[in-house]
């Protein structure tokens, strides 16, 4: 299980403020973006999604990692395992991929 961010009363005061202008403005500022890892459009993509929320009220970090791994089909999902939570899982499209890392993952639920 996830530690999820669990505050009832903010969760409900951003449903009640959050119509259908939220989604549109994130469609069409999202849409002429480049869709890849480590662009200038990422960069933005990010910061913007911190600045909406953080405009709710959420608590939000953006991580920025300078690593990039590159694998020859697109990554569906990546977790940390192994004792250590030093062994980086990446799923693909059609395999798993799997490396230890000189860093720590953080724990899961």
């Amino acid at each position: 299980m996830f530690d999820l961010f669990t505050d009832h009363d903010l969760e409900a005061a951003a449903r009640a403020a959050i119509g259908l202008d939220e989604p549109r403005a994130l469609l069409d500022r999202f849409k002429t973006l480049v869709r890849e890892s480590g662009t200038a459009d990422e960069h933005t993509a990010g910061h913007y999604l911190v600045e909406r929320l953080q405009a709710f009220g959420v608590p939000v970090t953006l991580h920025t990692p300078d690593l990039y791994i590159s694998l020859p089909e697109r990554a569906a999902n990546v977790c940390f395992g192994g004792p250590k939570r030093n062994r980086l899982f990446v799923a693909g499209c059609h395999s798993i991929y799997a490396l230890y890392v000189n860093t720590q993952g953080a724990p899961g639920g």
